[in-house]
């Protein structure tokens, strides 16, 4: 059900840690205009100054890399809109209705877009909606005229694909 991300720190001294992590879901960073951009920036080697070795025992630089080891049938991405401060990120992220994900991972995979999450305001106070992609028991999208809802509440209303790839800057 779900995927497996791969952490790696490597010492100056050249001793590598290597560790294994489940996910349900995968949180990244808005790094770019696009979904495949910021999973991108997520894979990015990031360097830590004062890392303390294990093996060499010193305080020294180290680099340190997240990837995905394997992906899950049903991808969730949550996008890092919020801060450890608390500061909301507005930026434009966009999305296609067929997400491939990036090839430098282990596995090739291609995923449907089904459901938007969105919230509108601040950290300090908003609302949440949602587009949800109606599919028949197949899990085949249904005509174009009937395929998108936005759940807001009580209310549900359709709308065009367009305006659910169109929702760059609220989408969770």
């Amino acid at each position: 059900f779900g995927g497996m991300l791969r952490s790696v720190t490597k010492c100056s001294c050249g001793n590598r840690s290597l560790s294994f992590d489940p996910i349900l879901d995968l949180s990244i960073p808005i790094g770019g205009a696009d979904i495949e951009q910021c999973i991108s920036e997520m894979a990015r080697v990031n360097e830590i100054s004062e890392f303390r070795c294990a093996y060499c025992k010193r305080k020294t630089t180290a680099q340190h890399q997240i990837t995905v080891q394997s992906l899950p049938k049903q991808l969730v991405i949550h996008l890092k809109r919020f801060s450890a401060s608390g500061r909301k990120d507005s930026s434009a992220v966009g999305f296609k209705e067929r997400f491939v994900f990036p090839k430098f991972y282990e596995e090739d995979a291609t995923y449907l877009l089904t459901g938007v999450v969105m919230h509108h305001g601040s950290s300090y106070g908003g609302h949440y909606t949602a587009y949800v992609r109606r599919l028949d028991s197949r899990g085949s999208p249904l005509s174009s005229q009937q395929e998108w809802v936005e759940c807001d509440d009580s209310s549900v209303t359709a709308v065009s694909a367009r305006h659910v790839l169109g929702a760059t800057q609220a989408a969770y």
